[in-house]
């Protein structure tokens, strides 16, 4: 029995496209004859052209190069991998009828309506070209798609709202967890003046990104302390997660927070999971995307382990 590692389906790559424009420098005195205009760059291989004689995938310099030749190539080289999707979808397809799991048109057709958004504003031609240059279909696209809502609702069932915040954040160092032989790290009574100084000013009514910008002393200095979505899951310490989620929007830390790693961390919250709206709403969809991935891939490799799968494929 055979139980290969599953990627998900449907990693879509969006193929950037180049543009050669030389712009022609002046110089003093006569100007320059106007440049010839710049090559096109060919693309390879070029863009699919619609019929052509049957069973032929391309004609190379006169010489046919057959469909059967390019999918037997393609089955050597990612036969297994297209296995493995094939198992994961069936898997998937196989435990959402069980349980009565679907996905709806209206969800089919807002995750298509997102797919062409992005591809319209980063692929030439839209989705359609998109779709042409990929030899698939409308209706293949949504099978992957309805599969994948299936994953998701599947995985995050029985599953709580994460509480996360946006942090930024203030630390005096007492550590030197970069291992940086050129910084000396505070003594434990240097770095709390130093946050005392930075609660005053805070007290006197500074606002805490300029406070962060004037005290902190890592890469958060030049974003103000803009750590992100912190939530229960993140790699932090410990001790800062347990103090930025207790933390009400517009909140600092009362007192501060000692890791034994860094130092001493002053900590805001710009907004909860519960209150964000606008841009910051945005935030904690990513996170929300992200963790549904993490929990889709958990979910896949449980319906694995207790699946009975015989791989007879030899490309």
């Amino acid at each position: 029995m055979t139980q290969p590692r599953t990627r998900w389906p449907l990693a879509i790559a969006v193929l950037a496209s180049l543009a050669a424009a030389p712009a022609a420098l002046a110089q003093l005195g006569t100007p320059p004859p106007p440049a010839p205009p710049a090559a096109p760059v060919p693309s390879f291989p070029p863009p699919p052209v619609p019929g052509g004689p049957p069973g032929v995938a391309a004609v190379v310099n006169g010489q046919s190069v057959s469909r059967t030749e390019v999918e037997r190539i393609a089955l050597a080289m990612a036969g297994q991998q297209a296995l493995q999707q094939v198992i994961a979808n069936t898997l998937v397809d196989q435990e959402a009828k069980r349980q009565g799991v679907t996905a709806t048109p209206a969800e089919l057709d807002a995750r298509i309506a997102q797919l062409r958004q992005s591809l319209t504003d980063r692929y030439p031609g839209g989705l359609d070209a998109f779709l042409h240059a990929n030899n698939t279909s409308l209706d293949d696209l949504k099978s992957n798609l309805r599969i994948r809502i299936e994953a998701e609702k599947l995985a995050s069932k029985g599953q709580k709202p994460v509480h996360r915040a946006h942090i930024h954040y203030i630390v005096i160092l007492t550590a030197n967890p970069g291992g940086d032989p050129t910084k000396k790290p505070h003594t434990d009574a240097e770095a709390q003046a130093i946050i005392a100084k930075a609660q005053a000013d805070l007290k006197a009514g500074q606002a805490f990104e300029s406070v962060a910008a004037k005290y902190t002393e890592d890469s958060g200095k030049s974003t103000g302390g803009d750590i992100g979505i912190v939530g229960p899951d993140s790699s932090l310490d410990p001790a800062f997660i347990q103090a930025a989620l207790a933390l009400k929007p517009g909140e600092v830390t009362p007192t501060p927070v000692h890791s034994a790693q860094f130092g001493y961390f002053l900590l805001k919250a710009v907004s909860t999971s519960e209150s964000a709206t606008g841009p910051e709403k945005a935030l904690y969809a990513q996170a929300d995307q992200q963790q549904s991935r993490q929990q889709v891939q958990t979910y896949l490799q449980t319906l694995l382990k207790s699946a009975k799968i015989t791989n007879y494929f030899t490309p």
